[in-house]
């Protein structure tokens, strides 16, 4: 119930503000509404292309960052790749070598 009551009596005071500011805003205009029309459309013109242009250069320092990281991912699996392919090569040529000691004197080859 005071919820309501403080919320009722904040509307109305933020509805009385707005009245008397717009009121104000009126009578103290410095410019006529067609000249205030032209000037917001300037000024909305202007911060349309500046936002563009932000928004551009923000665009290009993502693609160029995302361009590093995927260079630097790349780096990473070739590496990983390059590291699996030998760790393979060097069991494969552990295995073939065993197999020969066994074949060759009958007993399992000596392990480092």
């Amino acid at each position: 119930m005071e919820f309501e009551q403080a919320n009722g009596h904040t509307w109305s005071g933020f509805l009385c503000g707005l009245g008397l500011g717009l009121a104000a805003g009126i009578l103290f205009a410095p410019y006529a509404g067609s000249e205030t029309r032209r000037i917001l459309r300037t000024r909305s013109r202007e911060a349309t292309d500046a936002v563009a242009h932000k928004a551009g250069s923000l665009a290009g320092a993502a693609r160029e960052t995302v361009g590093k990281q995927a260079e630097r991912v790349q780096s990473a699996i070739d590496d990983v790749t390059h590291r699996v392919q030998s760790s393979v090569q060097a069991g494969k040529e552990a295995y073939r070598a065993g197999k020969e000691a066994y074949r060759t004197s009958g007993a399992p080859a000596a392990t480092l």
